[in-house]
């Protein structure tokens, strides 16, 4: 599914928000292998123009805000978290995003309330 996404990368802006919606109606369990999914994507694309890294940013931190109000396993997010640490250090995200990310991530009200990124 990721290579076929990668080969799609013209509707990266439309597959990125299906995805967005897609995670945020799955069950639980069935959230991390989504967000597997995308760092997988985001990964690819570095290596084409950032498209999906650009596009799936914009829904990353709502994305996060909602494993924390619908998960309850913590090795669900503690796993969501460690992408996050993945992402800063192979500079993917800058610091100031994974912030907000960990901050969502964390039940921060003010991180899921701004969408700020």
């Amino acid at each position: 599914l990721s290579n076929w996404l990668s080969f799609n990368n013209a509707s990266s802006e439309s597959l990125s928000r299906t995805w967005s919606k897609e995670i945020q109606r799955a069950k639980p369990e069935r959230k991390i292998t989504l967000l597997y999914l995308a760092n997988d994507v985001i990964q690819q694309s570095r290596k084409k123009g950032n498209m999906y890294k650009d596009q799936m940013g914009k829904y990353l931190l709502p994305v996060y805000a909602n494993l924390k109000q619908t998960v309850a396993d913590e090795s669900i997010l503690e796993k969501a978290g460690r992408l996050c640490a993945i992402w800063q250090e192979r500079n993917i995200y800058d610091a100031s995003f994974i912030s907000q990310l960990q901050a969502a991530l964390a039940g921060s009200k003010h991180a899921a309330a701004t969408g700020e990124s």
